[in-house]
C-alpha cells in the first residue's frame, strides 16, 4: 500500500512505535541484534497473545524480528546487525528460498508483522498450530507467506501512521463515533477503570481521564478522542472461546434484560452464544460482518 506523508514503508521513526519487551525477543537464525519495535496497537495485541502462549506452553513467545526499516541496497547481510529490508532481501538472495519481500513492500516495514520463534517457526509443531488457530482472536494471522511458518501479520494492515498531532490541553473528551457518552463510560468501567466513571452521559475531565487510561492500556494515542481505533478496542468483536472482561460485561447486560442459560464468568461459551442470538433476533440486529457479538450488539445492548 502507498503511505501518505510523512511516513512510507520502512521509514517510520521508532519514536512512533512501541518497544517490544526484551523478554519477548530472540536473535533467531539471522542473529538480529538491537531493540525490536512494532505498531503500538499491534504490540498490545501481541502481549495478550504472548500471555496466553506462556500459559499454554510454559515458555515465552519470542519475536526474532518486528519492524524492519528500509535500509539501502548495499546492506548485504542481515546477520549480526539490526536487519533492514534490503539486508533481508540480499541475505535470502544469497541463501535461497524462502524469499524476503521486495524492499519497500514488506509488512515488516509497516510495523505490522513479526517473525516468531519458540517453536512457532517450525511448521506443523504444536506451537505453530496453536498460533494459527488462536492468533486471530488477538488480531494476528498466519498464512500471508505459507513458506514461512514463523511470519504472522496483524489484521490491521490498513493502519495508517500520521504525523504526531500538536499537543493541546483538553478539558473534555471528544468522539467521532455513534456511541453515546453513557455507553462509552459504561464500557470503560467494564474494562476495569477505577474509580468507576459515573454513567451520566456527560463528558468531562473524569471521562477524559478514563479514555486516556484506556488508550494507554491498549497502546493507542492518548488524545482523549474516541475514534474508530479506540472504538475497536472499547467495543470489541467477540466470539466463542474468548475470555475477557467484555464477555462478562455482555453477560451482565443480557442477564439484566432477562436472558439466562450461561454461567456468570468471563468465558464465551455456547450458553452466551445462544443468548446473544436470541437478543439479536428480538432486536432485529443484522451483523453483516458475521460476528457473533460486535458493534451492532453493543449499540443496542448498552443502555
Amino acid at each position: 500500500m502507498a503511505w501518505p506523508a510523512p511516513y512510507k514503508n520502512g521509514t517510520i521513526p521508532v519514536s512512533a512505535l512501541g518497544l517490544i519487551p526484551a523478554s519477548l525477543t530472540d536473535p533467531g537464525t539471522l542473529k538480529i541484534i538491537g531493540k525490536q519495535y512494532l505498531h503500538k496497537a499491534a504490540l498490545a495485541d501481541l502481549k495478550l497473545m504472548a500471555t496466553a502462549f506462556q500459559k499454554q506452553f510454559g515458555k515465552a513467545l519470542t519475536v526474532t524480528q518486528g519492524y524492519r526499516p528500509l535500509g539501502k541496497p548495499s546492506d548485504k547481510t542481515a546477520t549480526d546487525q539490526p536487519a533492514t529490508q534490503w539486508a533481508a532481501w540480499n541475505w535470502y538472495e544469497e541463501h535461497g528460498s524462502p524469499i524476503a519481500a521486495k524492499p519497500g513492500t514488506s509488512n515488516h516495514g509497516l510495523a505490522l508483522a513479526v517473525d516468531l520463534g519458540a517453536g512457532v517457526n517450525v511448521a506443523g509443531s504444536a506451537e505453530h498450530n496453536w498460533v494459527v488457530k488462536n492468533g486471530p482472536q488477538w488480531g494476528w494471522k498466519w498464512g500471508a507467506v505459507p513458506s514461512e511458518p514463523w511470519h504472522v501479520e496483524h489484521l490491521s494492515t490498513t493502519q495508517v501512521y500520521k504525523a504526531p498531532a500538536k499537543k493541546t490541553t483538553l478539558k473534555a473528551p471528544a468522539k467521532t463515533i455513534a456511541f453515546t457518552w453513557k455507553q462509552i463510560q459504561k464500557a470503560i468501567n467494564a474494562h476495569g477503570y477505577k474509580p468507576a466513571l459515573a454513567a451520566d452521559n456527560k463528558p468531562g475531565p473524569k471521562t477524559l481521564a478514563g479514555i486516556k487510561w484506556f488508550q494507554k492500556e491498549y497502546g493507542l494515542a492518548q488524545d482523549g478522542i474516541v475514534g474508530t481505533a479506540t472504538q475497536a478496542h472499547l467495543f470489541p468483536e467477540l466470539k466463542r472461546g474468548q475470555r475477557n472482561a467484555m464477555v462478562l460485561f455482555a453477560k451482565q447486560i443480557l442477564k439484566a434484560d432477562g436472558y439466562r442459560g450461561f454461567v456468570m464468568n468471563n468465558a464465551y461459551g455456547i450458553g452466551l452464544a445462544r443468548a446473544v442470538a436470541k437478543f439479536k433476533k428480538a432486536n432485529k440486529i443484522a451483523d453483516k460482518s458475521g460476528n457473533e457479538l460486535g458493534v451492532p450488539f453493543w449499540k443496542k445492548a448498552i443502555k
